[in-house]
């Protein structure tokens, strides 16, 4: 890639805190970066699972001062590159993540280059990742360049492996939408 780096938004939509979505969203997050030319520092990580009672007053339409949902709803709308996972939960992504989804504005991840990633119990699942979280990226306006990271939940520790072979397949389409990407950053979503 070019002399440009991108900005990472890291969010994690699993409804528990030290979750294994957590665990192997922050190494792909990493390992990401390193292959992406290692100097753009560290991601904005966004846990969900912190801003549950946030998110939940806004959805219901509560509180209406500044708040965490706020900024994590600016992250969403202002990066370059999100990095976005979240569990299989009755085969599919989590409710969480769905009701952050729904805060945002009909195309409020236009201008994001997003990639999906999914933590799956078995196997058999692996798929969920680009038939259910990818379909709802690009709803929100998205990119998503490559097909998900899909990730066994034994393997959440150490994700290298599934990261390597999914670099080695999409590092290419990646790195073209990433170097055709604006690059000022869009406005944030306006506050409730």
């Amino acid at each position: 890639m070019a002399d440009r780096r991108p900005s990472l938004t890291l969010i994690i939509g699993h409804p528990e805190l030290g979750s294994p979505t957590r665990s192997a969203s922050v190494r792909v997050a990493d390992l990401l970066l390193r292959a992406l030319g290692g100097n753009a520092g560290e991601p904005e990580l966004v846990d969900l699972a912190e801003l549950t009672p946030f998110l939940l007053s806004k959805y219901v339409g509560g509180r209406r001062s500044i708040d965490p949902g706020d900024a994590a709803l600016a992250a969403a709308s202002d990066t370059t590159l999100m990095l976005i996972s979240s569990p299989v939960i009755h085969g599919a992504c989590s409710g969480l993540l769905k009701l952050f989804f729904d805060l945002l504005p009909r195309d409020g991840l236009a201008g994001t280059i997003a990639v999906p990633l999914m933590t799956v119990p078995e196997r058999g699942q692996l798929g969920l990742v680009d038939s259910c979280l990818r379909w709802m990226l690009l709803e929100l306006g998205a990119t998503v360049p490559a097909p998900g990271i899909g990730v066994l939940e034994r393997d959440a520790d150490c994700p290298d492996e599934v990261f390597q072979a999914w670099w080695a397949g999409h590092a290419h389409t990646l790195t073209a939408a990433l170097s055709v990407a604006p690059a000022g950053q869009r406005d944030a979503v306006p506050s409730c």
